[in-house]
C-alpha cells in the first residue's frame, strides 16, 4: 500500500449510463445492455470501460487516514474512528466433544455396518 492513493465516488453515481465522453445520461440502460451508446455524440463502447473512465475522471482522492489512531496504539475502522479490540474473556472455554452430549450412560452414535444382502445365486444353491 506504499505509494497508493484511495479514490472515491458515491456508490449511486450513474458511471455506466453516464457518457465519458459528453456526459450525457441514458437512464433506461438496464444491466442486459453490455454496450453503451451515446444518443448525443454517437460513442459506442464497452459498458465497463464507460464506467471505469468516468470513475477515473470523476473520483476524489480521500485524504489519507493513518493505519494507527495517535497515543495509544490502537487500530482504526473503515471511517477512521478508532477503536479498542475486546480483551480476552477472564474464564476459558474447554474443548468438548461433541459425540457424547446425550445423558450420562447413554452410547454415542456409531456408524452401523453397510446392509447386507443375500447372495442370488447362493439362494438358487439352497433350493436345489
Amino acid at each position: 500500500m506504499d505509494g497508493s492513493q484511495l479514490a472515491v465516488l458515491d456508490r449511486w453515481w450513474p458511471s455506466s449510463k453516464t457518457c465519458s465522453h459528453c456526459g450525457w445520461q441514458d437512464t433506461s440502460q438496464t444491466l442486459a445492455d453490455r454496450v453503451f451508446h451515446c444518443a448525443t455524440c454517437g460513442l459506442s463502447m464497452d459498458r465497463d470501460l464507460n464506467a471505469a473512465r468516468n470513475i477515473e475522471r470523476h473520483a476524489v482522492v480521500a485524504d489519507p487516514v493513518p493505519p494507527v489512531a495517535p497515543g495509544r496504539g490502537e487500530t482504526q475502522n473503515a471511517r477512521g474512528v478508532p477503536f479498542r479490540l475486546p480483551a480476552p474473556r477472564g474464564r476459558k472455554q474447554e474443548t468438548a466433544k461433541r459425540e457424547g452430549t446425550g445423558p450420562p450412560g447413554t452410547v454415542s452414535p456409531r456408524r452401523s455396518n453397510p446392509p447386507t444382502f443375500p447372495n442370488p445365486r447362493q439362494e438358487q444353491a439352497n433350493l436345489f
